[in-house]
């Protein structure tokens, strides 16, 4: 009797073991790699395991060439780091498989190809960042399942096409960051539905139509940057909403109109890109409808139909530290109140006036600045 029980507890650990390796060759699809055997996966020499390897990181390392496909099978990774390397070649279609990643950053390479649609199947990720690489075509319509997503980086790439509308599902996005690509065509009015989003990036690319009023409902917004495109219109009224708005480029567009008063509800601002499009309005107008931006810095309205004469009100935005009004059709005098303003008047990239019709005496301060003003009509 003894040695029955005996027989049997040794049955059934064995029956035990012989399980739990089928289950675990079950957990990583019976995959056995050349080099490291049962699973694990080979990536530039290393052998990982499966099932125990929940992070990577692997910035710097010097790696080159593709990014294995088998990195597909390390199902259980939450964070995944291969920024700033060599590798070449497309992002893998098996890194949908990475159910459980929530960092992706395979930023500054030279990776190629499209983003590829499998990447909306990682739902719990929250940081796609594949920005200084050479991926081309369309971002992927899946692209709107990424509902955790917080941080969404492709900028200085060759993409192309649309926005895709999906993206107004990422409703947690809290940055989009697409400078410097070729994406065309207006901007969706999903882009409303982003209600935590606090950086929006669009620069450098071929948006075209008019700036969508829907961008007035993301009111967690600090910075906005449209410049560089060719857009048209007038600014949004509904752009006054955006009370949080610290930095506006809208520069290096074909804009038109006037100045919305709406933007003096904008107290937060410190950074005004409006130049090189086809404003025309009263720079008395536009300076009262910016006299709550008490924390302004920068402001920037050059190359544009700005007229009239600059208001002694200009000494009041005591934390100007660049100040750009040339090629617009100002008149007049300069106020000596320009002069209470903290600004390096010899470097042209703070300060220049030039191209204008205004008229001597001028301020102390920048005399030796003014530059080249048509004084034809000057008294």
């Amino acid at each position: 009797m003894q040695f029955h029980i005996k027989y049997l507890i040794r049955l059934a650990i064995i029956c035990l073991l012989f399980v739990g390796c089928e289950q675990e060759n079950e957990e990583c699809d019976n995959y056995v790699d050349d080099v490291c055997g049962e699973c694990s996966v080979n990536l530039w020499g290393e052998c990982y395991d499966i099932n125990k390897t929940t992070g990577l990181v692997l910035y710097f390392k010097q790696l080159s060439g593709p990014i294995p496909p088998s990195i597909g099978y390390l199902k259980n990774l939450t964070y995944l780091f291969l920024n700033d390397n060599h590798l070449t070649g497309e992002i893998p279609s098996s890194i949908g498989n990475l159910k459980n990643l929530t960092y992706l950053k395979l930023s500054n390479n030279n990776l190629s190809g499209q983003i590829p649609l499998e990447i909306g199947s990682l739902k719990s990720l929250e940081n796609l960042h594949l920005e200084n690489n050479e991926l081309m075509g369309e971002i992927p319509a899946s692209i709107g399942n990424l509902e955790s997503l917080i941080s969404l980086k492709l900028f200085n790439n060759n993409l192309s096409g649309q926005i895709p509308y999906s993206i107004g599902r990422l409703i947690h996005l809290e940055k989009i960051y697409l400078t410097n690509n070729q994406i065309s065509g207006e901007i969706p009015s999903s882009i409303g539905q982003l209600i935590s989003l606090k950086k929006l990036r669009l620069n450098k690319n071929n948006f075209t139509g008019n700036i969508p009023p829907e961008i007035g409902q993301l009111v967690e917004l600090d910075d906005l940057q449209l410049d560089e495109n060719n857009f048209k219109g007038s600014i949004p009224l509904e752009i006054g909403q955006l009370i949080n708005l610290r930095i506006l480029d809208i520069d290096s567009n074909s804009l038109t109109g006037r100045i919305p008063k709406s933007l003096e509800n904008l107290s937060n601002m410190q950074d005004l890109d409006l130049n090189n499009n086809q404003f025309q309005d009263d720079i008395a107008n536009i300076l009262d409808t910016f006299s709550a931006m008490t924390k302004l810095e920068q402001l920037s309205i050059h190359d544009n139909k700005f007229y009239g004469k600059i208001p002694a009100e200009i000494g009041s935005f005591k934390l100007l530290n660049k100040l750009k009004l040339e090629n617009n059709l100002l008149i007049g005098e300069i106020p000596d109140s320009i002069c209470s303003l903290n600004i390096d008047w010899n470097d042209d990239d703070f300060f220049s006036i030039y191209n204008n019709s205004l008229c001597p005496p001028y301020p102390y301060c920048l005399e030796n600045y003014v530059s080249a003003q048509n004084i034809l009509d000057c008294k």
